[in-house]
């Protein structure tokens, strides 16, 4: 294991054209339906909030290839050639696979006008899985392993939002119907910083000698990323709204492990 320096290897940048380009395409969509005019009426004080505060949770689900093959070339195949009946360990793959991979988060924005508006965030994230088994081996005493990976994720960023038939009404409704209806969708997208990292913790032995192998790694990336949103607000009631989207975050470096598709929940307080 210690002959790789990266658990997630450098990549090329190999997302479509689509997602690279499209938080561009949004804000020259913006420059242009501002100089045109038809950006939405004005924001009036007097009657509608102009600042909104939002408290959600993100489901990621990032590629992480490069990781998982170097986690089976190095851990699984390797004590495998030892303990045929090995299986192999958890990895955080197979915890985005079971939705358990989420991101709490926290933002603040403005309205500029009934269509457009622009906000920062920042969250933070960190989870563990960890592998522990006694397999027979070849060698005729049982292999005992312990395998755990750590992980940790920090974002800080800025997006906009474009709400192409206005913003929903902020007010009070008498019934869930009245609040479906009320319901506006939004495109978005938005630029983070990310200060990311990972821990490996291996260790092996054959019983009753069980610390035998003990090799410790941890790796750290500050990446880029930007991101396409397509969302839904939900009025709730005379300052609250509730919001979900899908979204998919391309990374600027080591795409191959961080970019994929994300889908969030959010409340919003409007003041």
């Amino acid at each position: 294991m210690g002959n790789h320096p990266r658990w997630a290897s450098i990549c090329t940048f190999d997302t479509s054209f689509v997602f690279r380009t499209g938080p561009l395409l949004l804000l020259l969509l913006l420059f242009l339906t501002t100089a045109s005019g038809d950006d939405g009426k004005q924001i009036n004080a007097k009657y509608t909030s102009k600042w909104f505060l939002s408290l959600g949770m993100a489901n990621n689900h990032p590629q992480l290839k490069a990781a998982e093959d170097q986690i089976d070339t190095e851990v699984n195949h390797t004590f495998q050639l030892i303990a045929p009946g090995f299986g192999n360990v958890k990895t955080f793959q197979d915890q985005a696979s079971d939705f358990m991979v989420w991101t709490p988060f926290i933002s603040i924005g403005r309205k500029l006008t009934t269509r457009w508006d622009v906000f920062a965030q920042v969250g933070y994230t960190t989870g563990k899985v960890h592998t522990k088994g006694t397999d027979a081996s070849l060698l005729l005493l049982p292999l005992h392993t312990e395998v755990s990976f750590k992980r940790s994720a920090f974002f800080a960023g800025m997006g906009v939002e474009w709400f192409p038939w206005e913003m929903p009404e902020v007010r009070k409704y008498a019934t869930l119907a009245e609040r479906l209806k009320g319901a506006r969708p939004f495109l978005g997208t938005t630029l983070n910083y990310n200060y990311l990292t990972a821990d490996a913790n291996v260790k092996a032995g054959f019983v009753p000698f069980v610390n035998l192998l003990h090799i410790e790694q941890r790796e750290a990336w500050q990446v880029w990323n930007s991101s396409l949103v397509i969302g839904l607000d939900i009025p709730l009631g005379s300052r609250t709204t509730l919001c979900a989207n899908v979204t998919y975050n391309t990374f600027f470096d080591h795409g191959y492990d961080f970019s994929g598709p994300s889908a969030s929940l959010y409340w919003q307080w409007h003041f």
